[in-house]
């Protein structure tokens, strides 16, 4: 995440920017850019986020989630993965069984 300073001098200098790109939240917790796919947390599922200079996700003013731009199809933070599989089908198991399947599946993503 980026330090305090540094996002309230983002925000000052991109606020006023007509550039706003807003992506509605996808039920897997991802919203879309550039035909690639960035996680964020659970709870904005649904809603519409605005993505600025294009590694800052907003809710209205709240940062929601930063990500680095790159060619990877899917771009993630792994606990956002995690919180939505413990949140749907894999809320049956164990933390041990989850980690291992995030792990094995977050690479098969990379070498997308």
């Amino acid at each position: 995440m980026i330090s305090g300073k540094l996002h309230r001098e983002h925000r000052k200098k991109y606020q006023y920017s007509e550039e706003q790109i807003k992506r509605k939240v996808s039920n897997e917790a991802m919203v879309q850019w550039n035909q690639n796919k960035y996680f964020v947390p659970i709870n904005y599922i649904g809603k519409v986020l605005t993505l600025e200079d294009k590694l800052y996700i907003y809710d209205d003013s709240i940062l929601v989630r930063t990500h680095t731009i790159t060619h990877q199809l899917f771009n993630y933070h792994r606990n956002d993965y995690i919180e939505i599989l413990r949140s749907d089908v894999f809320k049956h198991l164990e933390d041990e069984e989850l980690e291992r399947f995030v792990d094995e599946k977050l690479q098969a993503y990379d070498e997308l």
